[in-house]
């Protein structure tokens, strides 16, 4: 029936836009076909939605043109989206695409290739939450996870989604999402907000991402990816796991003029985890980050790394704000993770002219024992981290926590950590300056940075100093 459906729809559209714009893009009005006032308590409208969304598609006679679909002011309730090739997906000013709360409307998916199962229930979340539905402390038995509200069609070119600035909303409805994820459990990996996959030629920009189900925007497998003037946000203390922006196994990647406040990290670049990143072997490389506002959590290379991840810089950002904002538990500013095992490599990783304001327990922490893995060993598969420059940071009230995988005090400004068999290797900071919280300096038994394994670097003008010996040991 949907296929006559469609075939009707399109012939319509043609008779419509035939005249208006026989050569060029063809303009698709949603709220012409599906209801424009939907909400929680209203049915949802995935149906007609994808099949605006696939019916102006086909209006298309040749790879130059793009499909815009319209979404004109209005509230539209919706599951799993598809966005097909050389397609704009616009929301005009005041429109909403808001995500059912039904898992019944996000069809069940598999694993990415890199990954054997999902992310839902990891790192060791499950230790205190029910997320595996199976009890506290046992960890999840599920494989499958939700299809993103909105996805692209596998191998899909030139496709966007596009709006009029704060106004312009994609509502991901995450409160019952994080519900269950606490104490309601899951049977599968709760959905992605937008993630486009396998894509070439994704751009996304001027709209607000809100409440995230999980990870936000998460860029998987793709080739050429705009992120511009975005308000990503989610709860900081009931959003579990909602990084704001998350390119993962992704090439060519500009972002820019960002404002992320989550309930995790702000970015997280990753590139798969483990045997199965390794097999996929789709590293993340070539990627800019400038210009943006990372409130929360902040930035994180790894620790899903096996894949690599190069040549990454982040220059003129802003970390945390002036507000009187602390994020609980750890908060670091710059956190390049990846463990014993994993595999992978993080190399050629600039950060230039950030600033952070606190509190932030570790401004700079740089370790290759994330998830306490200090006892494991896998020759095969040794992650290795090269060619890392902090320069021009400044920082302001650098709080110190005990972190992850050893007993450190608080107070440290961040530390610099490899493993025997695979120092960090020319590591430089230049120019940083990071003032420290004032109950640190009552304790001065305690120096600020911690600094192992690391095979060769430079400081120049680093305050507090780093300890004798840790760029260049003997």
């Amino acid at each position: 029936m949907y296929v006559a459906l469609i075939s009707v729809t399109i012939l319509l559209l043609r008779t419509v836009f035939a005249l208006v714009a026989p050569l060029g893009n063809y303009s698709c009005h949603v709220d012409l076909w599906c209801d424009s006032h939907g909400g929680n308590h209203t049915p949802v409208q995935t149906k007609c939605l994808q099949h605006i969304l696939d019916a102006c598609h086909n209006l298309l006679r040749d790879s130059e043109q793009q499909a815009i679909v319209v979404f004109s002011a209005g509230i539209y309730h919706t599951g799993s989206l598809i966005i097909p090739s050389n397609t704009i997906l616009r929301l005009e000013a005041n429109a909403t695409i808001l995500g059912s709360i039904n898992p019944a409307d996000y069809p069940l998916v598999g694993a990415l290739e890199g990954y054997n199962f999902p992310r839902d229930c990891c790192c060791n979340d499950w230790l205190k939450y029910n997320c595996s539905g199976l009890g506290i402390g046992i960890p999840p038995q599920y494989t499958m996870r939700y299809r993103a509200l909105l996805t692209t069609e596998i191998g899909a070119v030139r496709v966007a989604v596009e709006g009029a600035g704060e106004s312009s909303v994609i509502d991901g409805n995450g409160w019952l999402w994080w519900a269950r994820f606490e104490s309601l459990g899951l049977t599968a990996g709760r959905p992605h907000l937008v993630e486009p996959m396998y894509t070439s030629d994704f751009r996304i920009e001027a709209v607000w991402l809100k409440d995230s189900p999980f990870w936000t925007l998460h860029p998987y497998a793709c080739d050429g990816v705009v992120i511009r003037d975005l308000k990503i946000t989610a709860d900081p203390l009931r959003g579990h796991n909602t990084d704001g922006i998350d390119p993962d196994s992704c090439s060519n990647v500009l972002v820019e003029g960002c404002y992320v406040r989550v309930g995790d990290d702000a970015v997280a670049i990753k590139s798969g985890i483990d045997a199965a990143g390794r097999r996929f072997n789709r590293p993340s490389r070539n990627m800019l980050f400038r210009n943006n506002i990372f409130e929360t959590k902040h930035i994180s290379i790894g620790s899903e790394e096996s894949g690599g991840i190069s040549n990454v810089t982040f220059q003129d950002c802003v970390l945390g704000t002036s507000r009187d904002f602390s994020y609980p538990g750890f908060n670091p500013g710059i956190h390049l993770k990846a463990e014993r095992g994993r595999g992978g490599y993080i190399r050629d990783i600039s950060f230039r002219r950030l600033q952070f304001f606190g509190p932030i327990s570790q401004p700079i922490y740089v370790s290759m024992f994330y998830s306490d893995s200090r006892n494991v060993t896998n020759t095969t598969a040794t992650p290795h981290f090269s060619n890392i420059l902090f320069q021009d940071i400044v920082v302001t009230n650098a709080t110190g926590q005990i972190v992850q995988g050893a007993s450190w005090e608080d107070g440290w400004a961040g530390a610099l950590v490899g493993i025997p068999e695979a120092p960090v290797v020319n590591i430089t900071l230049r120019n940083v300056s990071i003032l420290l919280g004032q109950h640190m300096h009552a304790n001065t038994s305690v120096h600020p940075w911690v600094c192992s394994d690391v095979f060769s670097g430079s400081a120049e003008e680093v305050t507090p100093a780093l300890p004798g010996g840790c760029l260049n040991p003997g």
